[in-house]
């Protein structure tokens, strides 16, 4: 399933829109975005609960590309 923005997504402050979107803007999760060497975003998604319990918080790192496609890279619970 892919999310169709009006415009492309060129901000990391758009990607985690994005993220937030999938997750139902969960508020157990934060979010941090960079831009990868592909010209798309890299965003990580760690939950407070879990870093409040002394892990890092990973749940998972996805991309965002331009069009608003998203794959998930990664799924690590830490």
């Amino acid at each position: 399933m892919s999310f169709e923005p009006q415009e492309p997504i060129t901000t990391p402050e758009q990607a985690i829109d994005v993220m937030m979107e999938h997750f139902d803007y969960n508020p157990d999760f934060i979010y941090d975005a960079s831009l990868n060497e592909y010209g798309n975003f890299d965003v990580r998604i760690r939950s407070l609960s879990i870093i409040e319990d002394g892990g890092s918080g990973t749940v998972g790192i996805w991309e965002v590309q331009p069009d608003g496609n998203r794959f998930e890279k990664g799924n690590v619970i830490r």
